[in-house]
């Protein structure tokens, strides 16, 4: 319709008087003229249309593509952070069960025997957590919580030689378990049993370097300084002593250090 009404309007700005200017030919080759740029002015806004219209087509592809990927990364975001929850929930939960298992022991006068039930579940003497994890198909937590218990077991016993090697090879075997401090704690106490007290030291130091927020802290400090006293560096137990002190005031260890300290002046 518009094209038509360019050509129309063309006709009716020639006058009568104008008309007997030009030829036949020369009218219709001025209307065919000016039907094809109209025709080619058409075709060219045809193609800015069809290419405007393809563009607005890719990029609404573009943005449903990005929304579903958006939408799987999210879901597998949850499924990660709801995994790793579960897993830390599952640490923390055999950290508690085997430190309240620990205390029970430590606090306990009463050791199993060769003659007690339970002690028939243990590893025997000299037994390496490499042992007792070939003799299960799959390796669990529980498994490794009843190895470590049965170090701390050997310590509450006084078999200090065995726990040491006990502890060892718990921390060669397992380097990345939960129950590393709980080891390593446990090592330190058994070197220092056994009068070792120079490395019973350095095993206490790396453990508070290595783990700052423990809450052994305060007889990790208070084991130190008996370490010091056995070694005759009073001054060093005296400062330990007192860190201890007054960085854990309320802790039954604070009161034992201020007596520990009272004998070292």
């Amino acid at each position: 319709m518009l094209k038509h009404a360019f050509i129309l309007l063309a006709l009716c700005c020639i006058s009568p008087a104008h008309a007997g200017l030009f030829s036949d030919d020369e009218a219709r080759n001025h209307i065919q003229q000016v039907q094809t740029n109209l025709e080619r002015s058409d075709s060219l806004a045809q193609d800015r249309h069809k290419q405007q219209t393809q563009a607005i087509l890719d990029l609404q592809t573009q943005i449903e593509a990005l929304s579903k990927e958006n939408r799987t990364l999210r879901g597998q975001n949850e499924e990660l952070a709801h995994g790793l929850q579960s897993a830390e929930k599952r640490e923390k939960d055999f950290y508690i069960d085997l430190d309240t298992r620990l205390r029970r022991i430590e606090s306990s006068g009463m050791i199993p025997s060769a003659s007690d039930g339970n002690a028939a579940s243990l590893p025997a003497t000299g037994t390496t957590p490499d042992a007792v994890a070939a003799t299960s198909d799959t390796f669990d937590p529980i498994v490794e919580n009843r190895i470590l218990e049965r170090g701390f077991i050997l310590l509450k016993g006084k078999s200090y030689a065995n726990a040491t090697r006990s502890f060892s090879d718990f921390i060669k075997q397992y380097p990345e378990s939960v129950q590393i401090p709980n080891a390593i704690y446990g090592l330190g106490n058994a070197l220092y049993g056994d009068n070792d007290f120079k490395s019973a030291l350095l095993v206490y130091q790396n453990f508070l370097k290595d783990f700052p927020e423990t809450p052994r802290s305060p007889e990790v400090l208070l084991n130190m300084a008996s370490c010091q006293q056995a070694l005759k560096e009073t001054a060093a137990a005296k400062n330990t002593l007192k860190q201890l002190i007054k960085k854990y005031p309320k802790s039954d260890a604070a009161a034992k250090a201020q007596k520990q300290l009272a004998t070292l002046r």
